[in-house]
């Protein structure tokens, strides 16, 4: 089997069999793929993404997506995998894949070397009609200051993302000071700002399947966080005026802040299954 390292120009030529939400990955800083191909067709593949790999210290990888024909195929890829991560000195392995699925992941990471469990994922998913009913979202009353993202300087988003990375918080994505501007969904990402000062910011990628992303809820300091809420709550309304009723809206319980928040936003609210698991690598 040929071995493909997936790039931004070749990542195209896939696009029946690595899904969108994924392959619009590659290319940023900290992500890497894979694909094992037979006479031009692919039997294996996975996206991973380096955890902590932009702070110059040696990552961790998190195994975003795996795919294989077959167990044959997905150990040629695992081992392909491995001389990957030792190359980016990747201390840990870890991954998270949907239970219920065809079990072949699941055993082809366990022949590999990984621990394997069952467990709650961290993403909690809700439909945008199922937020704009929740109480106190629905009944906040907005404040004045609270702005569209589209509305907001260059040079102020960057001077937010700086105070929050400052304070060691990164929310779902570490490159997040990296990415353009339209990653972000203009309308429905806000900020608030008081005395020409942003104190709070709430930040949402659209997906290509249509589904959105909060990829950062971050106030500036503790004494705004109590305006997170009117943040969400903004969000919500401003979603629900572009976007049909069942968009889904994902929000990734990465830290304890954000599943606090996540079980106020959903009561009831529980992730999907999943396996996980991890293997030493062994790098530096």
């Amino acid at each position: 089997m040929e071995r493909i390292q997936l790039t931004e120009e070749n990542i195209a030529f896939y696009p029946d069999y690595i899904p969108q939400d994924m392959a619009e990955n590659i290319g940023r800083a900290n992500y890497r793929g894979l694909i094992l191909t037979e006479d031009g067709e692919p039997r294996a593949g996975m996206i991973w993404e380096l955890k902590g790999y932009l702070e110059q210290k040696p990552p961790e990888s998190r195994i975003r997506w795996l795919s294989a024909a077959d167990e044959a195929a997905g150990a040629s890829l695992l081992s392909a995998y491995k001389i990957e991560a030792l190359m980016d000195q990747v201390k840990t392995s870890s991954f998270e894949i949907p239970a219920g699925r065809d079990k072949t992941e699941k055993k082809i990471l366990k022949n590999a070397g990984f621990s394997v469990g069952l467990t709650e994922g961290d993403e909690i998913v809700a439909r945008l009609s199922e937020l704009e009913e929740i109480g106190f979202l629905k009944d906040l009353q907005l404040k004045e200051e609270i702005r569209p993202f589209r509305s907001m300087s260059r040079d102020g988003l960057s001077q937010a993302l700086h105070r929050i990375n400052a304070s060691g918080y990164r929310g779902r994505c570490e490159d997040i000071e990296l990415l353009p501007r339209l990653w972000f969904d203009q309308e429905v990402s806000c900020y608030l700002e008081r005395n020409e000062e942003t104190i709070g910011l709430f930040l949402c990628h659209r997906l290509p399947s249509g589904r959105l992303v909060a990829e950062l809820m971050a106030a500036m300091n503790k004494q705004y966080t109590n305006l997170l809420p009117y943040l969400i709550s903004h969000a919500v309304k401003s979603a629900c005026k572009i976007y049909p009723p069942d968009t889904e809206i994902v929000i990734d319980r990465h830290n304890y802040a954000v599943l606090a928040l996540g079980e106020k936003l959903f009561p009831r609210g529980f992730g999907r299954p999943v396996y996980v698991g991890k293997r030493e690598e062994g790098g530096a």
